[in-house]
Order: structure tokens, then C-alpha cells, then sequence
């Protein structure tokens, strides 16, 4: 215990002979300080952080098109870019600290002073922040956006050259293409105009139909044969017919007739059926004579003529001798 006040009465004795030592500096230095920053040169600081992404990463179907940023194998480029005299010129242009007008020299330092205020930095993939000092906050914000918009632009210069002449050459391509398809539709159309039935849709239709036409057509045309057998048959059958005997068959069935009437009423032995039969008799007789005696045959337009006369001889009956009915046939 005894130990411990000993050493405290020493510190306090230490501190009380120092006691000048420890207080000046609290008291000046305050004093400095705030003298140092009222005569210093003040400077202001502000900062814009970019997001700059791959084009390929955003869209996919422009990977063959994009061009790489490759931000961290560019930090020395973009270092150098940002202090680039062509970059700094037109963003003193248009900040109008420079014109036309301007000398080398004063060109040249305010440039100068651009380069020493700026800085740039990739906290981050895709990211950049570029940090600008001043010693005059008015229009700080004015002066970072031209620097940031500038280096924007010669950074994605190469990407967006790309992309430009990507999107003009696609837009050749479709306006070629369009031209193309109207030229095909065209050619569609007049197609379509002058094959109408010959169209894909209706091409089962037609090859049904076409079918149907073969069969009708094979079914007239052995339709034709057969008419044109039977007509020949009925043309030769005609050529060896005699009208003369055709009369007198006739005459022997209406003969026979009358005989059938008489039998039913008289016998054989009456004077009636006897006349009859001798006529009867008499008709076969002559009927054989004719078929023994039979010519060649005759033609067709002999038969014509024979019937021509038979039929105007028999006019005021009601049948028509064999030949013309026969006649009438093949004349049908």
C-alpha cells in the first residue's frame, strides 16, 4: 500500500514539474490546426462508379457479333485513356475552359490540371469509379459527367463500331430478304393464277376425277365394241334378209290364223279351210322356191331402198314389214 501512493506521488510530481511541457501543446496545436485549415488550399472530391457488362452476357445471340471489354486486361489502357489529351480536350470544350481561341500554353495547363484531378479504379468486376479533386466545388458534377460520358464512349468504341456495323449488315440482309419474298409471292400468286387446278391442295381431287374419266372412258369404249359388233351382226343379218320372203311369211302366219278361226267352227273337210290350204300350201311352196333360190347378199343400200318402197306401199297398215322395223334398228 505504502508502495502504491509512493509511485502515484511521483507521477504527480513528475507531471507537476512538466506541467508547461503538457499544456503548451494542448493549447497551441488546436490553434494551429485551425489556422492551418482557414490558410490551406481546400479540395473537393467526387466520384461516378460505371457498370459496364458484357453484351454476350446480357443477350446471348449477340456472342458472335459482341465485342470483349476485357476491363481488367484494360486497366492500364483505361488508366492512359483517361488522361488522354483527346479525351481532356473536349471535355474542356465543352466545359468552356478552352476554345477555339486558346493558346498551346494555356491548352496544355488546363489539360494539366484535368489529368492531375482525375483517377480511376475497378473496385469490382464491371465496375469502375472514376474519382474527381477540385479546389472549387462548383460544377463538380458538370465536369465528372462530361469525363464519365467521354470515356464511356472511347471505351466502348470498338464494341459499339461492332455492333453498328453488325446491326447495318443484318439490316441489308432483311431488307434483301423482304425484297426476295416479295418477288416469291409474286411468283406464288401468278402460279397459283394459271395452275389453280393443278394446285397441291387440289391434287388429290383431280387424280380421283381423272380415275373416274379412265373408267367411264373404258366402260363407253366397251360399250362402242359391243354396239359396233352388234351393228355389224345386224348389218350382215340385214344384207342376206329378202323382202320377199319376209311377205309371205307374213302372209302365211295371218293365213294360219284364219285357219285356226275356221277349224273352230268347221272341219277339215269344209270348202272355206280347203281354199286355205291350198293357199297355204301354195305360199310354202313358193316360200321354199325363194329360200332354195336365195340370191347373195344384198346391200345395205339396196335393202334402204326396198324398204323405202315397202314402206310407202304400206302406209295405210298398222304393222310394218320385218325389214323396216329391222331397218329402223340399225338406223338407231
Amino acid at each position: 500500500m505504502n508502495d502504491l501512493s509512493y509511485q502515484i506521488y511521483r507521477l504527480f510530481s513528475g507531471a507537476w514539474r512538466r506541467r508547461y511541457v503538457l499544456i503548451t501543446p494542448i493549447l497551441l496545436l488546436p490553434i494551429i490546426g485551425l489556422l492551418v485549415a482557414n490558410f490551406s488550399a481546400q479540395r473537393y472530391t467526387a466520384h461516378t462508379s460505371l457498370l459496364i457488362q458484357e453484351t454476350a452476357n446480357m443477350n446471348p445471340f449477340l456472342e458472335d457479333f459482341a465485342v470483349s471489354a476485357m476491363l481488367k486486361e484494360r486497366m492500364a489502357t483505361m488508366e492512359t485513356l483517361l488522361h488522354s489529351r483527346h479525351i481532356l480536350a473536349k471535355v474542356a470544350m465543352q466545359r468552356a475552359l478552352i476554345d477555339q481561341h486558346t493558346s498551346a500554353a494555356r491548352r496544355d495547363q488546363v489539360i494539366q490540371r484535368l489529368s492531375s484531378s482525375l483517377r480511376v479504379s475497378m473496385p469490382s468486376k464491371d465496375l469502375i469509379r472514376i474519382d474527381y479533386s477540385s479546389s472549387k466545388p462548383e460544377r463538380m458534377k458538370e465536369t465528372l459527367e462530361s469525363v464519365s460520358n467521354q470515356f464511356i464512349e472511347q471505351l466502348l468504341a470498338p464494341e459499339r463500331s461492332s455492333m453498328e456495323d453488325s446491326t447495318l449488315f443484318l439490316e441489308q440482309q432483311l431488307e434483301q430478304r423482304r425484297l426476295d419474298l416479295e418477288v416469291a409471292e409474286q411468283k406464288l400468286a401468278d402460279f397459283k393464277d394459271r395452275f389453280a387446278t393443278n394446285l397441291p391442295e387440289l391434287h388429290v381431287g383431280n387424280i380421283s376425277r381423272f380415275t373416274q374419266l379412265k373408267q367411264q372412258l373404258a366402260e363407253k369404249l366397251a360399250e362402242m365394241a359391243g354396239a359396233s359388233k352388234s351393228l355389224g351382226g345386224l348389218d350382215a343379218q340385214l344384207s342376206k334378209t329378202n323382202p320377199v320372203i319376209g311377205r309371205l311369211e307374213e302372209q302365211i302366219v295371218r293365213l294360219n290364223g284364219d285357219l285356226a278361226l275356221l277349224r273352230s267352227r268347221y272341219t277339215d273337210k269344209h270348202s272355206e279351210i280347203q281354199a286355205l290350204l291350198r293357199k297355204l300350201n301354195s305360199l310354202e311352196s313358193e316360200r321354199q322356191n325363194n329360200l332354195k333360190n336365195n340370191q347373195q347378199n344384198i346391200d345395205t343400200t339396196q335393202l334402204w331402198q326396198i324398204a323405202s318402197n315397202t314402206e310407202a306401199s304400206a302406209s295405210n297398215k298398222t304393222q310394218q314389214p320385218l325389214l323396216i322395223s329391222q331397218l329402223q334398228s340399225l338406223q338407231a
